[in-house]
């Protein structure tokens, strides 16, 4: 089946898009790109949105001007300000490719988005809900993804590639509002929507050492603060990059070569950080201070989170738990906890699971219940039972 489309060409055209936006609740969108291998990563080839049932196609190429021999992409302003306007529902699929395209290739901060993909993990145990099982399961229609590995840097795009773009963004369009009466029949929708809220806000803030010391109970010294927490952390915000988890494992890092930087990074969706980045990430390291200190501060962050014998079998204990939670309310585990959150837990450290939240109400409370000695376990026809 095919969706008619309307290909925006220029500013004027975009504008006349804005009018129609500001008038509605949500609009669905997705992007295609293409990887530039010789810089390792990806580039913006178009944006794809549905308002009111109709599809509106950007040609990213369409934006561009050479100036001083460069290419700079003139992104209508009004469109910018649509994104990052937080009483507008931007609707994507597994937003996360999305979002980091959109926040390096057009400085765009895309703000109160609502990912399907997530809002199926309220729904489901899986953690990973693909967008052609979202489609089957509420349009029950198969769709066709052979255009996805397509080079959208060529020009003139065909026919059936701008079909599938608006295809694609048109089902997203009509599935939300399924998705929404879903999660509201189940009471899940505030949990839904306060974990994007939550994710949005990781993302659009600005990193602090206080941040890393409370997520990941980091040993520093003063030294290491310096470093890690005014250079790296700079060095990452201008580049778009914000995340912990990379700042982490580059601290605990014992060789650290070009080779390895590109180990930490490679199973990240930060594939885009080219030859260049990875130098100036160990020119930074390498001005500070040596490997030994690396060891250090690994050797000692190993032991803030080393647990002991029967810490280790209390850490199994609420993976369990953790896993007869997930199935009870049909939620995916790491929507609830994390490896980290349980382990803090454990060494009575900051975790998420506060009281008033969602995460406390079906899982932290049971937790503590267990470390506190107050939940019960028994066998029952070869299964395990807590209360």
């Amino acid at each position: 089946m095919n969706h008619q489309y309307q290909i925006l060409r220029n500013e004027a055209e975009v504008n006349e898009l804005c009018d129609k936006i500001l008038v509605q609740e949500y609009i669905a969108v997705d992007t295609e790109f293409f990887t530039d291998r010789k810089k390792k990563k990806f580039v913006l080839s178009m944006i794809q949105i549905c308002c009111n049932n109709l599809n509106y196609l950007l040609d990213i190429n369409d934006f561009i001007e050479i100036r001083e021999g460069k290419n700079h992409c003139v992104f209508p302003i009004r469109l910018k300000q649509i994104f990052e306007d937080r009483k507008i529902t931007k609707v994507f699929h597994a937003y996360q490719q999305d979002y980091e395209i959109l926040k390096n290739d057009l400085k765009i901060k895309v703000k109160n988005i609502f990912d399907t993909q997530i809002g199926m993990m309220f729904l489901h145990v899986e953690e990973l809900y693909s967008y052609q099982a979202l489609v089957h399961e509420f349009l029950k229609i198969k769709i066709d993804k052979s255009h996805q590995m397509d080079n959208w840097q060529e020009r003139p795009l065909s026919d059936e590639q701008l079909q599938y773009a608006a295809t694609d963004v048109f089902h997203l369009y009509k599935i939300y509002p399924m998705v929404v009466a879903k999660l509201q029949k189940k009471s899940k929708l505030h949990w839904a929507k306060s974990y994007m809220a939550e994710i949005e806000n990781i993302k659009n803030q600005k990193l602090t050492s206080h941040d890393l010391v409370e997520k990941y109970n980091i040993v520093l010294t003063e030294k290491t603060k310096h470093l890690i927490m005014k250079e790296l952390i700079d060095f990452f915000h201008e580049n778009e990059i914000e995340s912990l988890n990379l700042i982490k494992n580059i601290i605990e890092a014992k060789n650290l070569t070009l080779n390895r930087l590109q180990h930490i990074f490679k199973n990240t969706p930060y594939h885009f950080l080219n030859e260049e980045h990875y130098q100036n990430i160990l020119n930074i390291l390498n001005i500070e201070y040596s490997e030994n200190d690396l060891n250090e501060i690994n050797d000692l962050d190993d032991k803030k989170n080393e647990l002991s014998y029967d810490q280790s079998h209390i850490f199994i204990l609420l993976k369990y738990i953790l896993r007869k939670v997930s199935y009870e309310y049909q939620v995916a585990p790491r929507l609830i906890a994390e490896k980290q959150d349980l382990l803090n837990i454990i060494l009575g450290k900051n975790h998420r699971l506060h009281k008033n939240d969602w995460r406390y109400e079906i899982f932290g409370k049971r937790a503590l219940e267990l470390l506190n000695g107050k939940m019960n376990f028994h066998c029952k026809d070869g299964k395990l039972f807590f209360q």
